[in-house]
């Protein structure tokens, strides 16, 4: 389980997909 940080900065645990996911969409984000 990874720890990621939410926009509400609450910690949540993910699994490493649901992290690859949001880490990808974050990139397109800003890259977008």
């Amino acid at each position: 389980m990874m720890i990621d940080i939410t926009d509400d900065g609450e910690r949540e645990a993910h699994t490493y997909g649901e992290v690859m996911r949001h880490v990808i969409a974050h990139e397109i984000h800003h890259i977008g």
